[in-house]
This record gives structure tokens, C-alpha cells and sequence, in this order.
């Protein structure tokens, strides 16, 4: 949820999928910090920018008692971020993404009906050239050598090197080329194949292949927590505990099929604290313990705790004492 300014934003809070198999209802009280904020299954409060973890307290009519917790994260509105595809227009508008999570691994195309976030880029300007950060992986891009045909990779950070670095060279029908800044040539796709790895060549290769462009996706929270929420090869169960967590967090999952699996944890300001890689898993559950708190400098506070296979990226919060 975003704010065009620092004032209080008004929102409702709403508990009307609580229920009683045996009994009904009787109260609904939301609090944060064990200070009552509002009662009643659908309850209107304001909040600050920042991040708020509101609890929901049900009691019934024999008096059993039951919680959940919610988190409610409100920035300023100057804090969206747009990203895009890039389409090239030799292969049919198919999109540039990245192959995997994985530093170092080439850039492929997709077909043009691709909405993960592996093939989501932000646009970050830097002086008259700007780099591309890939939104699930958040490395940029470059090519691998300055030789002719050089594949083209994704890199871990974004650098001030002008090996990363491009500018537009505009074409026509809202098209243009990719040129890079330290090797002065120009990127695109070796067939138009799906799955084709992407490729540095010289001017003398402009055509429609080395012709592309942006098309938004969608506004996003900068710096937030970014979670799709897609499950498509987690089941049910995925599990985080103890939380709260002081020291250790295990992580508990299982997936449908054979899938490449990292966990990552971000703060709510979306810093990447830790980033373990599995590798390959089988179908089937695992429990992964992580080393969290002091031990891996991490504050007190609201943790995201995000699962990503090739195709799924799903989260939970946990706080860390």
C-alpha cells in the first residue's frame, strides 16, 4: 500500500473469514504492540508509513480464544518503481530473461506471454546510460567478453563499470538498439528461438534482431518486499518456526516436482540479508535450518522469508528477537 504523503493512511481491516465450526463469534479485537487499535469484524483505522504487524484476537461464545497475524506495509507513493519487458522485435516480441538465479548464468529469450518476474527489468540511469536489473534476481546485465558473439550474463551487483552500462540508439515504430558502453556494439538474440541465448555483435548486424523495446509491466514498491506470492511447485505445507526466532529458523517446505530451490531473507526495506542456494531438490518435503539474529547481523525486527524455484516465489514473515 503506497501514500502520496506523510500523513495518516486510512484502511480497514477486515476479519470476516474467521469462523466457529461448533459455536459462533463472539468478539474481534486488532492490536499492535498489545495496544488495541479496534474491535469488530470489519474495523476502519489509520496508520503511519512504515511497516505494522496487527494482530487479530477472536474469542468465541465458550470463550476459547484464537490469533492471526498480519503485516501491513505503507510507503510514500515517490517510492514506485516501474518495470518492464524488453520484446525484440526479430523474434516476434519475445522477452529478455534471465536463465536462473544463479551469478554468472546467460540471458534467454521467452515467448512473449511470460509474466514472471525472471523476465521483469528495471531501468536504473546512471549519468547518459542506465543498467537493467533483473526484478527476480536483481542482477544486471553484461556481456560476457568484448569479443564478437560474446554471450551476454547476468552479474550479482550492479557496478559503476562500463561493462554494464547502455544507452538507446533509436530505431523506428518505437524500437531501438542496445548499444554497450565499453564495447560500443550492440545486443540480440542468436535465433529466434525460445530459449535462444542473447549475443554482442557489431553495427554492421543492425536489423531486427538487434531492435527491441520497453513495454511496463506494472508499478511496484521500491525497496519493499517483492512476493508474487506464486505457488506453483510449493504444496501446502511451508512452514517457518520458531517464531518469534532468536538465533535459528527452520524452513519447512515441500515441493510438487524436481525443482532448482534458494531461500532468501530480506528486511522490510527489502536489504538481502541472507541467501542460501539448495541447488537441485527432489519432490517431496525438506527442513533447512538457517543461523539468523546476531550471529548474521541481523537486527530485531520483521523479516520476509522468500522460497524461489525457477517458476515460484512464496513468502512468509517471521520476527527476529
Amino acid at each position: 500500500m503506497c501514500s502520496d504523503s506523510i500523513e495518516d493512511v486510512i484502511i480497514t481491516l477486515d476479519g470476516s473469514e474467521s469462523n466457529d465450526s461448533d459455536g459462533f463469534i463472539r468478539s474481534y479485537v486488532w492490536s499492535e504492540n498489545e495496544k488495541i487499535l479496534a474491535t469488530g469484524v470489519n474495523s476502519t483505522v489509520e496508520l503511519k508509513v512504515g511497516v505494522h504487524e496487527i494482530v487479530l484476537l477472536v474469542t468465541d461464545n465458550e470463550g476459547g480464544t484464537a490469533s492471526d497475524t498480519m503485516i501491513v506495509n505503507i510507503k510514500l507513493a515517490d517510492d514506485l518503481t516501474t518495470y518492464y519487458y524488453l520484446e525484440n522485435k526479430g523474434s516476434r516480441n519475445m522477452r529478455l530473461k534471465v536463465q536462473n538465479s544463479v551469478n554468472g548464468s546467460a540471458l534467454l529469450m521467452c515467448p512473449e506471454s511470460t509474466e514472471g518476474w525472471e523476465a521483469q527489468w528495471e531501468k536504473v540511469t546512471s549519468g547518459n546510460y542506465f543498467y537493467f536489473k533483473n526484478r527476480w534476481t536483481g542482477m544486471s546485465f553484461q556481456p560476457e567478453s568484448a569479443e564478437d558473439g560474446s554471450i551476454i550474463i547476468q552479474q550479482d551487483k550492479i557496478t559503476e563499470e562500463e561493462w554494464a552500462q547502455w544507452s538507446e540508439d533509436i530505431s523506428n515504430e518505437g524500437y531501438f538498439y542496445l548499444r554497450n558502453r565499453k564495447t560500443n556494439k550492440y545486443i540480440r538474440p542468436i535465433n529466434g528461438e525460445n530459449n535462444s541465448p542473447i549475443e554482442l555483435r557489431p553495427s554492421s548486424y543492425k536489423g531486427d534482431y538487434t531492435k527491441w523495446r520497453f513495454v511496463a509491466v506494472e508499478s511496484s514498491l521500491k525497496n519493499g518486499i517483492k512476493d508474487e506470492n506464486i505457488e506453483e511447485n510449493i504444496k501446502d505445507l511451508f512452514v517457518i518456526y520458531p517464531n518469534p526466532a532468536m538465533d535459528n529458523l527452520n524452513v519447512k517446505f515441500s515441493l510438487k516436482q524436481e525443482d532448482q530451490v534458494t531461500i532468501e531473507i530480506y528486511n522490510t526495506s527489502g536489504q538481502k540479508f541472507i541467501v542460501k542456494q539448495l541447488g537441485w531438490l527432489d519432490r517431496g518435503g525438506c527442513n533447512i535450518n538457517l543461523k539468523v539474529g546476531n550471529a548474521v547481523n541481523m537486527c530485531p525486527g520483521i523479516y520476509c522469508v522468500m522460497i524461489k524455484t525457477s517458476k515460484t516465489r512464496v513468502s512468509r514473515y517471521v520476527v527476529i528477537k
